[in-house]
This record gives structure tokens, C-alpha cells and sequence, in this order.
């Protein structure tokens, strides 16, 4: 689970990703996604 984004979404600084930011990683992958994809 750590190793899935690298830690980039590691927003305490414990070196580690847990549930919580795992959870914010991917919705803010979802968003950017969706985000290009915007119906008028």
C-alpha cells in the first residue's frame, strides 16, 4: 500500500500512507480525471 503512489500523498510525514491519505489520493486522481472529461 505504500508503494502505490511513492508516498506522494503522504501528508503527516510518517513515511508511510495510510488508509486516510490513500482514500485522498484517489479522489483527487478521480477529480483531475474527470476534470478533462467536464460535460457542457
Amino acid at each position: 500500500m505504500d508503494e502505490l503512489f511513492g508516498n506522494i500523498f503522504d501528508f503527516n510525514g510518517d513515511g508511510r500512507t495510510d488508509a486516510i491519505e490513500m482514500a485522498i489520493g484517489f479522489q483527487i486522481m478521480e477529480e483531475a480525471e474527470n476534470g478533462d472529461q467536464e460535460e457542457i
